[in-house]
Formats: structure tokens, C-alpha cells, sequence
């Protein structure tokens, strides 16, 4: 640090701000924090106070808290050593006073942007006698708290190299406030400006006076009457609103744009204040297109508005002023609160909460759309849900963030609405995200877990985010899909009439405000205020923020309510699934298919469950592999683990996701609906209560009170005393007095016969299977994966269609429409659950039902099949005509290159080649070589 200001002073402050690297990530906004309190450390043997402008605090804080790549570039020149005594010869201690306070405020973060786009020595081995303990320490702290390595060649995603280019005096300057909090201000303040342009022209400048005139004068209306308008406003209020739209462009443009100086003046503030009444009879004439009144909170939002404005220009308001305006507003406040009580609007702020079962419906449509919008939707419910945070943050998570930690995932948030700074440690802390076994909709691991497996090239970039692309073309996703459900009428019906909500009130923000209210008010018995607050980033004021931080267990408890367990009974106290092929007591649903003997257990004894685990494992390895690819999960181990549980979870509500979608979905050709060997592992799957004898192969729960254990406790007594009655009376039947033996000690000797009968019998046959294996008589059942067969095409059935036809696909059989890695599994691996054939063995007849088109679309995808299994082939990863899962990711791994697609889009954006659905990739195909029929 002190060789930053030694180049500061020995600079006089004259520093040359040189271009960064974009591909330099930045300090934590404590690293911030110590520069200015050093700062102002170096001038203290002047006896000289430094007040350094807040504003330039806040700016460089608030975009670095959402960094978090770091690196500690080298530092400049010496300085002084603390503690000495530094002589006034040069300068007078006034003189120096008077000239660093009138240039600290130009200079600072110049300074700072000069420092820290020095070359990249590790500052850790210091080139001067200043490089002591103190920097090295301080350097060391930063590195350990990241521990990341600084590579120029990364790969970053783009909402990370947007907020790093943004690390410059003017990306600071433009996010002293939130870009959507500088939308919201400037709309109102252009409004403010025009009406006074009407109403109040003596307290607008000349300049923009003129400026307003002249858009009036020469407007035209001809470009905006030539637009189609399906509208009810007449041809003059449409002119109407076009002028004052084009007003307010013309003020826009003197206000500038975020972090702009406002060098042109709008309003003449002295004028302004002179007189409240003006700005109380705007207020006051503000009203609803129906002449209605706002809501209390809006008025104090256009309030909000103007302090912004005097900001802007950093005007002084003067205190008579404020004073009388807070008493106009406490009355335009309470009018607009009693309009609301009889009748004008909602009484509630904003979107109503949902509540948890219409939360739930939500999820269930959102998978009954069957398409990547709405899995993509149900992933972003889950997660907003259950994280309690807004729609921002959730498009914020990455990758990484998805910790698995014993019992649940944990997902930290270093920077979010409440928390722009990262000043309270408290809010940084990870929110547990619990699974449920028992409700599909409510499952927050396997929602998310479905979600990556339809989208595999997710994990390509362990640093990217979950929901990946531009910040606000994400937002208005969700919102799409959500507005498709909302004008169905069939649901809109539903919504109004079995949940008692007008559609109307519902929005993201909706998602948010029902996670608080589940955590709250679900029933007494759940987690306190404090944690509630904690879990959803709220503040619980500036004592209890120091004070009070998270109670033992308190978030996971948050966590478990809001994954939609019941805390009213033992069942809250459920494990996460996992893959544990013991033999357990209890049976499940799941594990059974229609027509299984349910008496019946599943798994091996606890002696024989090592040697079983490692199979189990080796088979899950296999499926995740064929799933995401072999090379993707090796570069990203740490999301293993999520997966791993995330498939089990899959796995429990299997039956009610394949219910959900439907039939004709594009999703259904994909690896985790089409392998036969993902539902086997079905079989493994187990959860466990903190009382089963299995429990033991779990990690311990966390999140569970006391009096859910009690539940289960009184469960056991009730079920103890029911039996009572049962047991009397068999305790008689079996009592002799004579010595004969009873009917019921009869029938137990019986079944003991037959049971060791049937035993020696599983035995003898076990001993004649082997024989006759070893003597090649009977051939072992090899996975259709591995055995070479010249006739594998033939070994899938064929479907009756209404016209009498045999196909390779069965009559409700969609063209699937899927992403190019996708479509080249279907290519080469087919349905094995519908016994569908490879697609490569498709003959023109096999879909001709669906119409001519599709013929010439089976056409097209052979044309890329051939030419990536040709780059396969010459890449080392040759086709066979039967390939599994495995070999047939590594061999459109080799072979995409092949297709020669662009690897930039237009615009410059990163194109992954994966995610390209077929139709898309196919138009970069050479026009010579495309074929209208198949062979």
C-alpha cells in the first residue's frame, strides 16, 4: 500500500491511466477499504485530515463484491515507513493540505487504476526494503481467501467479462447506482421535467426550453400513424403520447446516461425550491388512466425520484424545503391510503405471494410443457424458492456455487440487492438446499439436476453460471413462460377459482415473497424472525446485524421447510437419496415396479454391501458419463457428488416426471429417457430416517428440531399399543395345556420346510448354471453396449401403425428436434426403453406418416452424421454400427470440428457448437451439398 502513495506523491497526482487487460480479475471490496484507510494514513505526519469522498467508496465497492476472480497485481514505487516524522521543507503543511484536498477526489481512483494494472510480478517477493511483513501478509490473506491461480488464457463467462471491463473510472461512475434504479429515476425525473415544461416553463433553463420547442415544431407523426395500431386511442391521443414521448427523449438526453456527468442544466433548482407547491401539484395531478390514485408507496417513490435529481447535480437542498415537503407528503401519503382502504386498488404491495400448494401447480405445469423452456422454468422456480432470493440473484448462481456439504447443497451469495457492498459477513454464508422425496414438484435437487442433464454442456465452464447468457434476456425468460401459463384459460381458471387469485397479482417477485411466507407463517413450530430474515437477506437492523448471525442448524432447518417438508411429522427428518444397495427393513413405492411383489427385499446383507457398493458406483459412473460425457465431468469433479444424488433423486419420481411430460416431447429422445441402463440403477436407490438401521450409510442430517424426533417416538408407542390386542390373542391360540401342538405352531413349521426346500433348489439351480456357463453352454447376458452384432438394427421391435404398416417407431413418434450432441446419440443410440432402433437404420417409409417434410429433415441429419463420423474416423474415434453412450460422446467430441461452424456468433458472442440444435447447425452446411431425398 505504501508504495502506491509513494507513487502518488512522487507523481504530484499526476497519473496516467493505462488500458487494463481484459483478462485481469480484481480485489475483494475489503482489499478497497484498506487503501483508503492507508490512504489516509500517509498524511498523518503532515497533522493533514483526509476526507475522501464517500461516493468513490461506494462506486468501487459495490461492482467488486460481484468478483470473484482475484489477482494481486505488483505495486509501484516506495514511500515512507509508518511511523516516521516527515519534514515540512518541501512543502508547508497548509500548502500540502490545501493541494491534496482540492485533488483526492479527481485522482484516487485513477491512482488505484494505475496501481493495479501494473505488471503481473507476485507482489509476494517485494524488489525494495518496503516489501515487509505487513504486504506480504496482506497479500497473502487476498490469495487464500480465493484460492484461485490467475491464467491468462481462462475462459470467462460473459456476465463476469462485462462487470471486469467494467473496472474503469466510467464503468464506476455508471454503477454508483444499479442500472435498474437509474432506469426507474430517470423515467420519473424526464415526466417531472416535461410537465414543468408545461406547467412551470420559468423554473426550466432556456437551453432546454428552446431545445423542447423546437421538438415540438418539428415532430412528425407520419413514421409512428404508418405502424399498425390494434389499439382503442384515437389518432390525437396517439399524437399526444408520441409528442410527450419524444419530450422526454429530448430531457433524457441532458440528464445523460448512467455515470455521465450532467453537463447540462434542466431545471433551476433555486427556482424550484423556492416553492414546494409546485412539485406537491404535480403529486397531486398524478394519477391511474382511470384518474384513480397510487398507492402510498408510489408517491414515496417519485419522491425518491427527485433526491435522486438534486444528486445528480449535487444540489443542496435546503432544509425548509425538505422539511415542508416531507409535511405535504405525509398528507398526499395518508389520502392515497384511505382512497386504498375503501376500494382504490389492491391493499397489498406489489405481487401476492403464492402459496404453497399454487407454487407447487406451477412447477407441474411448467414440466408438463415438455420443452426446454419449461425445464428451464422449474429450475428457476426450485431455486428461487428455496435460495428466498430474487430473481437477480438466482441469475447470478454458478456453477461452482452448487456445493454439496453432507446433507443438502449449499449456495452462497456474495452479492445481491440487500447486500451490494458484501460488508455483512452474515449474508455471504451459504442457504441449504434440501431435497424431497416424496413431492416431484417440490424436489429442488432433482428439478436441478434435470435441467443440467438436458442441457450437458453446462459444466463445460465450472466458472460460468447455472443459467447462462445475458442478464436481462434470462429475467424476461422465466417471465415468458410464466405469461404462457397465465393467458391458458384452462389454468387461468384454475388459478381463479381452486386457489383464489387473480392472475393478475402474480409475477417473479411472487416466487420470493411465498418462499418468506412458508419459512413464517407455515406453523409455529417453525424457525425464528432472526433466521427467516437471514435466509431470505433481509435486515433485521443495524444492532441485531452484528449480533445476531445464524443459529445452530437454523438455516438448514429454513432449508427444509422450504423444500416443502412437513415439520409436523417424523418424515421431516428424511435423508437425501443416494445409492445404498443394502437390504432394508421398510419398502418403497419407488423401488417397485407395477406388478412386483412389494414383500419382496431389494439388496444384499450388510456383509456383502462393499464389494455390491463399488458395482452400484461403477454402474452410476457409467451413466453420468454417457449423460454428460466422460471429459466433461473429469474437468469438473467437484459437481460429481450433486449429480450423483441429483440422478437418485431422478430416479424416486422417475414414474411422476415420465406422467408429466408428454408423449411427443423432444425431450424424450434424450440419453436420460432413452437408456435402460439409468432406470436398472433404480433398484439401488434408498432414503433413510435418522432411526433406520440403514441410516448409518448417510451422512448425518442437519436442519431436524427435537420435536420431530418426539413424532416418530409416539409413532412407535401408537403402533405398540395397536398391536397389543393381536398378540394377546395369538399368546392364547398358541398356549396347550395337554401338549398337543396348536394350528398356529403347525403353520410355522411348514413354512420353515418349505423355505429351506426352496432354498436347497435356488441352490441346485445356481450349481447347473454355472456348470453349464463354464461349458459354454449357456452364454452370459452381455450388455447390448459391448457385444459386436452385424444385426443389431433387427434387434428392436416393430410398430403397427393405423395403416397397417410396419415402422421402427411407434404411431405417437415425434421428429425429435433436439441440440446436435443430442441428436447424434439418438443417431446412433436410439430408444432402448421403446426399443427403438438407431436412427441410423431409418428408411424414408419409417416416417413418411409424419409427412414429406420429415423425410427431407432425416435427410439433412444424415448429411451431419456422415460428416462428423467422417472427423470421427479421422480423429482416432471410428463408428461401428453399434455403439454405446460412452464411445459415442467421445466420438462427436472429435468430430463436431468437422461441420466447420463458426465459433463466434455476429456479434462477437462465444457460439458453443453443443448446444446448436440440428435445424440450426444444418444451415451451415455447404447449399451443393444438401440433398432434398433420402437414398
Amino acid at each position: 500500500n505504501r508504495r502506491i502513495y509513494g507513487c502518488w506523491l512522487s507523481s504530484n497526482f499526476s497519473v496516467d491511466v493505462e488500458p487494463r487487460p481484459s483478462a485481469v480479475g480484481y480485489f475483494q471490496y475489503r482489499v478497497y477499504d484498506s487503501l483508503f484507510w492507508s490512504y489516509k494514513m500517509l498524511f498523518w505526519p503532515y497533522q493533514v485530515v483526509i476526507y475522501p469522498s464517500a461516493r468513490i467508496t461506494f462506486r468501487l465497492k459495490r461492482k467488486h463484491n460481484i468478483i470473484m476472480k482475484l489477482r494481486t497485481p505488483r505495486l509501484g514505487t516506495t514511500g515512507s515507513s509508518p511511523g516516521s516524522t516527515t519534514s515540512s521543507s518541501s512543502r508547508s503543511t497548509a500548502a500540502a493540505a490545501s493541494h491534496l484536498n482540492h485533488l483526492i477526489n479527481n485522482n484516487l481512483t485513477a491512482a488505484i487504476n494505475d496501481a493495479a494494472a501494473a505488471d503481473d510480478e507476485s507482489p509476494e517477493e517485494p524488489d525494495d526494503a518496503l516489501g515487509d511483513a505487513g504486504d506480504v501478509n496482506n497479500n497473502n490473506a487476498n490469495n487464500a481467501d480465493g484460492n484461485y491461480t490467475y491464467n491468462e488464457d481462462e475462459e470467462v463467462n460473459g456476465f463476469l467479462q462485462l462487470i471486469r471491463d467494467e473496472m474503469t473510472v466510467e464503468g464506476i461512475e455508471k454503477n454508483t447506482r444499479a442500472k435498474s434504479t437509474f432506469n426507474t429515476h430517470q423515467n420519473e425525473n424526464t415526466r417531472v421535467i416535461v410537465w414543468l415544461f408545461y406547467n412551470h416553463k420559468h423554473v426550466i433553463h432556456d437551453e432546454l426550453c428552446s431545445d423542447l420547442q423546437d421538438v415540438i415544431e418539428t415532430v412528425d407523426y407520419d413514421t409512428m400513424l404508418s405502424r399498425k395500431y390494434r389499439g382503442k386511442k384515437s389518432v390525437e391521443e396517439r399524437k399526444n403520447v408520441y409528442l410527450f414521448q419524444q419530450l422526454r427523449d429530448k430531457v433524457a438526453e441532458f440528464l445523460g446516461t448512467p455515470g455521465s456527468t450532467t453537463n447540462k442544466n434542466t431545471v433551476i433548482f433555486d427556482e424550484f425550491v423556492a416553492d414546494p407547491k409546485i412539485y406537491v401539484d404535480y403529486l397531486a395531478k398524478r394519477r391511474k388512466g382511470n384518474g384513480g390514485l397510487m398507492k402510498p408507496s408510489v408517491y414515496k417513490s417519485y419522491r425518491a425520484s427527485l433526491s435522486f435529481l438534486f444528486w445528480r447535480y449535487e444540489f443542496q437542498v435546503p432544509e425548509q424545503f425538505s422539511s415542508r415537503l416531507k409535511t405535504y407528503m405525509d398528507g398526499i401519503k395518508r389520502l392515497a391510503n384511505k382512497a386504498r382502504q375503501c376500494g382504490e386498488g389492491n391493499i397489498e404491495d406489489g405481487k401476492r405471494p403464492l402459496n404453497f400448494e399454487l407454487f407447487l401447480q406451477f412447477n407441474k405445469w411448467f414440466l408438463e410443457m415438455g420443452t426446454y423452456e419449461g425445464i428451464y422454468a422449474l429450475a428457476y422456480s426450485l431455486a428461487t424458492f428455496n435460495l428466498a432470493c430474487r430473481g437477480d440473484s438466482t441469475l447470478m448462481i454458478c456453477l461452482k456455487h452448487l456445493m454439496w456439504k453432507g446433507d443438502a447443497t449449499g449456495v452462497p451469495f456474495s452479492h445481491s440487492k440487500e447486500e451490494q457492498l458484501g460488508d455483512d459477513p452474515t449474508k455471504r454464508l451459504p442457504r441449504f438446499c434440501f431435497g424431497n422425496p416424496f413431492i416431484q414438484a417440490a424436489d429442488f435437487i432433482s428439478g436441478i439436476f434435470l435441467y443440467i442433464a438436458t442441457n450437458p454442456e453446462l459444466i463445460d465452464n465450472k466458472d460460468g453460471p447455472l443459467f447462462p447468457g445475458a442478464k436481462d434476456s434470462h429475467s424476461t425468460k422465466f417471465s415468458n413462460t410464466l405469461k404462457i401459463i397465465l393467458k391458458d384459460p384452462v389454468k387461468r381458471a384454475i388459478i381463479q377459482k381452486q386457489y383464489a387469485f387473480d392472475p393478475d397479482d402474480i409475477g417473479v417477485h411472487s416466487w420470493r415473497k411465498a418462499a418468506q411466507t412458508k419459512m413464517s407463517c407455515g406453523s409455529t413450530a417453525g424457525p425464528t424472525n432472526s433466521a427467516a430474515c437471514i435466509r431470505g437477506g433481509h435486515s433485521i437492523g443495524a444492532v441485531r446485524d452484528v449480533y445476531v448471525v445464524q443459529e445452530k442448524a437454523s438455516d438448514q432447518y429454513c432449508g427444509r421447510i422450504l423444500a416443502g417438508l412437513d415439520e409436523l411429522s417424523a418424515a421431516f427428518a428424511v435423508s437425501y437419496p443416494d445409492f445404498v444397495p443394502i437390504e432394508v427393513m421398510k419398502s418403497f413405492d419407488w423401488m417397485f415396479d407395477e406388478g412386483e411383489d412389494r414383500s419382496v427385499k431389494k439388496g444384499v446383507p450388510e456383509e456383502d454391501y462393499d464389494e455390491k457398493k463399488k458395482e452400484v458406483n461403477a454402474e452410476v459412473e457409467e451413466v453420468l458419463n454417457c449423460i454428460f460425457t466422460h471429459e466433461r465431468l473429469e474437468k469438473f469433479p467437484t459437481i460429481h457428488r450433486f449429480l450423483e444424488v441429483g440422478l437418485a433423486s431422478f430416479l424416486i419420481h422417475s414414474k411422476t416426471i415420465a406422467e408429466c411430460i408428454p408423449s411427443t416431447s423432444t425431450l424424450l429422445h434424450l440419453p436420460l429417457f432413452t437408456m435402460t441402463k439409468v432406470y436398472k440403477l433404480k433398484q439401488h436407490v434408498r432414503i433413510a430416517m435418522p432411526w433406520d438401521d440403514h441410516y448409518k450409510y448417510f451422512s448425518q442430517s442437519t436442519g431436524i428440531p427435537p420435536h420431530v424426533i418426539n413424532y416418530q417416538h409416539f409413532a412407535e408407542i401408537k403402533e405398540l399399543i395397536k398391536k397389543l390386542p393381536t398378540q394377546f390373542e395369538e399368546s392364547l391360540d398358541a398356549r396347550q395345556f395337554n401338549g398337543a401342538i396348536s394350528l398356529p405352531q403347525m403353520k410355522e413349521l411348514m413354512k420353515e420346510a418349505q423355505s429351506e426346500q426352496n432354498a436347497a433348489m435356488a441352490a441346485d439351480i445356481a450349481t447347473i448354471k454355472k456348470a453349464m456357463e463354464d461349458g459354454k453352454l449357456l452364454s452370459v447376458d452381455s450388455s447390448p453396449d459391448e457385444e459386436e452384432d452385424p444385426d443389431y438394427g433387427k434387434q428392436f421391435d416393430l410398430h403397427l401403425h393405423p395403416d397397417g404398416t410396419l415402422r421402427k417407431v411407434p404411431p405417437d413418434w415425434t421428429f425429435p428436434m433436439n441440440q446436435l450432441q443430442q441428436m447424434y446419440q439418438y443417431w446412433h443410440c436410439g430408444n432402448q426403453l421403446q426399443k427403438i432402433c438407431p436412427m441410423k437404420y431409418f428408411h424414408s417409409s419409417d416416417v413418411s406418416f409424419l409427412g414429406d417434410s420429415t423425410r427431407i429433415r432425416l435427410n439433412e441429419v444424415k448429411q451431419l452424421m456422415e460428416i462428423i463420423d467422417k472427423t470421427a474416423s479421422q480423429n482416432g474415434a471410428k463408428p461401428t454400427k453399434k455403439m454405446n453412450m460412452t464411445s459415442t460422446n467421445t466420438c462427436f467430441l472429435r468430430g463436431k470440428v468437422g461441420l466447420k461452424i463458426p465459433t463466434t456468433t455476429p456479434t462477437g458472442r462465444k457460439r458453443d457448437i453443443g448446444r446448436l440444435k440440428w435445424s440450426s447447425a444444418i444451415t451451415y452446411l455447404p447449399k451443393a451439398s444438401k440433398k432434398r431425398r433420402v437414398d
